[in-house]
Order: C-alpha cells, then structure tokens, then sequence
C-alpha cells in the first residue's frame, strides 16, 4: 500500500467524516425541526428515528475520521444515504440536493471497498478487527430497541407519530399608512414580511373608500363654447375636486362673440330635401349616415320634436325585433340610453363616467346577488355581488358609454357637419360590431378603431383651431381596465 493511495484515503475520510458529524450532531442536539421533516416525507419512527439517524451520522462520522471500524460505518453511512436518495431527494428529481446524496453515498461505498488506509487506527488494531466490527453492529442493535422505547414509550415505534402542526398558520403582511384621500379613494402599500409555506393568506386591500375632507366642489374652466346664434359663448369648465357632501352645478358664464357666417342652405342639404318632401323625419331615412347628418342639421326645437316622434338611437335600432325577447331586449336598450341623458349635463371627465356608473347600479336588471347585498359598497366596488354576467355586461356597457361620450363631445365642436357625421357615424358601427364580437380581443381591437378616429378627428378639430370640450383626451383607458377586470 503506497503512501499516496494512504494520504488519498485519508483525505477522503476527513472529508466525509466531518459532513457526516455537521449532519448529525443537529438531530442530536435539536431533533424537533427534523422530527417534522421526517413526518412530512413520511419517514416513520417519529423522534426515535431521528435519535437513531442522528447517532448513526455522528459517532459514524467520528469513526471515519478517525479510521476505526471504518468499513462497518462507511457500510451503515451508505444505507443512511440510500434511504435519503429515494425517500427523500429523488421526489423532486435529480437536483442538487439528490446530487449531493449520491456523492456521499459513493463516498462510503469507496471506503467500504477499499478500506481506511495505512494512516488509521483500523491499521494499528489490524488484528482485532473483525472483533470490533460485530461488537460495533451489536452495540447498535442495542441502540435502537432502547431509543424506540425511550422516544415511543413501549410501544417499539409501531404507534404513528402525533399529526405534524405547522409551525404557522397565516402568512404576515406589514402595510403601511393610508394615502391622503383624493377622489374617493386612498391607497396603501402592503408586503408579505413572513411566507407561511403551509398556508396561503389573501393579500390585504390596498385601495379603499374614503370621504375627502372639504366644504365646497372645485370647477375649472378649461375653455369656451362655439359661439351661437346669439353672439354668446358659454364657460365649459371640468369638476376637478368632487366634494361629496355637496351638489353643486357649474358656474355659468358667459362672455360676448361674434357667431361665424353660415350658409343655411348649403350647409343643411339633407335636412332641406326633408322639409321639401312635407316632413319627413330623419328617423324615416333609409341609411344611417344620412339620419346622422340630417340630426346634426337640424335646429334644437326641430331635434326636440324629432326626439318627441320616436326616441330610438341608432344601436338600438340595429337590434332585431323579430322575436318577444329580441323586442324586449331593443326596448331595454332604448331605456338604458334615455337614463344617461342627465349625465351630459355633468362635465367631462370622472363627474360624467361617475353618473353613468350610478345609473347601472340602479339598474334592476343588473342587481346585486340577494345572498350578500348587505356586505356590498357599490361606490367602493362595483362589481361587488354581482353575477360574472352581469359583471361583464356593466363593463361592455361603460365601454360604450365611453365611445357614446365621445360622439356628444364631437357634436358640440365648430366643424363642417360632414366631418362630424364621419365620426359619429364611425362609432356608432363600431358600438354595433361591439354588440357581435365574440370574446374580449375583439373587443378591445374596436376600441382602439375608435381611438385612431377620434386622434384623427382631433387632429382635424386643432388644424381649424376649433376647441374641444374636455380637451384632445378619449378616456378610453378605463375601457382596457374594464374589460380586463370583468373578462379576467
């Protein structure tokens, strides 16, 4: 034997001996961690069974650094290592911990074969040996009748381990204050401080209702009206600060101008082919483009008295009355639209979005589930006990009411009535191909056809210095929020 295979296997005994004792003293010393790792991989025996693994890797480590006995534990190691490998490490595939294993286990099979070595007190009590060895195999099989029956209390390990508690029973999330109220709402910031792995615990909610602190609404002028007849222009102003304990109107201001110079008669053609046929109303034209310009033509009082005659706005008149229900479902929509008229008296923006969502919240086609109304807070979540239907029916019903708000704004604007009817008439066939889509990707690619034609009709709108009524912004983004909270 020479000295480089001796100081080879000395290495190696140092090596593994020392892994084995870091291994084993910790099931010695605190075996409660490992009791429950043994029970949640199935592993019987309860504390006896970590007792018994813990003196095996420990004093089997002390032994294989000190070269004594060193085949009989390199053999008990091996075993040790193989119940490792396929009770445990193997059941999540050949990872780095099964890795691990398998080197240790080749270790003890090297030092079983081979032996300890010239440098080892196998070498010095050479002799004795085999003595040693089955006096080392029987001290053990001593060992483990006497700690089954100390950690089991008789019973020799045959009584199942108590059920494993978990150590935790709800994961721990520290949030931090609330935001200053605005609109509404505040919101919080919230992080998961402790990860309980058995148990899955809801994040908390990061935005809730809240009342904000004022006496009075706060309106904005952000520009004027078109000049009318009248040689008066009117403020248009957005309520930028909703004050929820008050009701207040927008100021009404006004401001002397100098109306433009129309020709009526070129510039209302449809409307005066109609009156030169005794009356007949736009509603009873044939296309509708040629009813969405002949409307734009008319005067207040003879749109009054076209409304008064048949209200039946141009979505509904494209659904099929062909059937009870289908008649049914044409009249809901036509009293859907005649409930948002007040809301154009709100201004643009968030009071305007605000008022249609109440009128759907009133809806008594849309109510809230019977079993949890009582828990419901509609201005903090709307969709709160409600059907997944009706959920999605809201949302494609504010999506529209998004694109309807675009179309009223487009009419209030100094543009050549035919611009205007192009994109009206744009929206109202998309809110229709929106009434026939089949899943939410369609629809989202028809609201982002109406916001390329309201960026192109804005764009018209700044080259004749026209202004606009809540500025150049669509508000469709929370058209895309709607949908993917009610399509998620």
């Amino acid at each position: 034997m020479s000295l480089r295979f001796s100081l080879s296997i000395l290495l190696l005994r140092l090596v593994v001996g020392t892994v084995f004792i870091l291994h084993g003293y910790p099931k010695l010393a605190t075996p409660e961690p490992f009791v429950q790792f043994f029970a949640s991989h199935g592993i019987p025996g309860g504390a006896a069974m970590v007792t018994f693994v813990g003196v095996v890797e420990f004093l089997g480590g002390i032994l294989l650094v000190a070269g004594l006995l060193t085949r009989a534990s390199a053999f008990l190691l091996a075993i040790d290592m193989l119940v490792a490998l396929f009770g445990v490490e193997l059941r999540e595939g050949f990872a780095l911990g099964a890795q691990f294993v398998t080197l240790l286990f080749t270790a003890n099979v090297v030092l079983l074969l081979l032996g300890a070595g010239f440098i080892s007190f196998d070498q010095w009590v050479k002799g004795h040996q085999y003595l040693l060895s089955r006096f080392f195999v029987i001290a053990l099989l001593f060992v483990i009748p006497l700690t089954l029956q100390a950690a089991g209390g008789g019973g020799g390990g045959s009584v199942p381990p108590p059920p494993v508690q978990p150590s935790c029973t709800e994961d721990t999330w520290t949030c931090g204050d609330w935001s200053v109220c605005e609109r509404g709402t505040q919101e919080r910031t919230c992080t998961l401080t402790n990860d309980c792995v058995s148990m899955e615990t809801a994040k908390p909610a990061g935005v809730q209702g809240c009342t904000v602190p004022c006496s009075k609404d706060v309106w904005t002028r952000t520009g004027w009206s078109t000049c009318g007849a009248d040689s008066v222009q009117h403020g248009l102003y957005t309520l930028t600060n909703d004050c929820p304990a008050v009701e207040s109107v927008a100021p009404n201001e006004t401001q002397a101008c100098t109306p433009p110079v129309v020709e009526v008669q070129q510039e209302r053609p449809v409307v005066n082919q109609v009156l030169q046929k005794k009356r007949v109303w736009c509603l009873n034209l044939q296309k509708m483009k040629d009813r969405i310009l002949c409307r734009l033509q008319l005067t207040r009082e003879e749109l009054a008295e076209e409304l008064k005659r048949q209200y039946l706005p141009e979505e509904c008149r494209a659904l099929p009355t062909k059937t009870k229900d289908q008649k049914k479902q044409q009249k809901t929509c036509v009293v859907r639209y005649k409930a948002f008229q007040p809301c154009w008296a709100k201004p643009v923006g968030p009071g305007r979005t605000q008022c249609a969502e109440n009128v759907l919240y009133k809806d008594p086609l849309l109510s809230y589930l019977p079993q949890c109304a009582a828990a419901c807070e509609p201005r903090v979540d709307r969709y709160c006990c409600r059907s997944q239907q009706h959920v999605k029916t809201i949302a494609d019903l504010m999506v529209k009411f998004r694109m309807y708000d675009l179309s009223e704004r487009a009419e209030e604007i100094a543009l050549p009535k035919n611009r205007i009817a192009k994109f009206v008439f744009t929206v109202e066939q998309t809110k229709q191909k929106y009434n026939a889509s089949k899943n939410v990707k369609q629809k989202r690619q028809l609201v982002l056809a109406v916001r390329k034609a309201w960026k192109q009709f804005v764009s018209d709108v700044k080259k004749q210095k026209a202004e606009i009524e809540g500025g150049d912004t669509d508000g469709l983004d929370a058209a895309f929020t709607d949908l993917a909270a009610a399509y998620k």
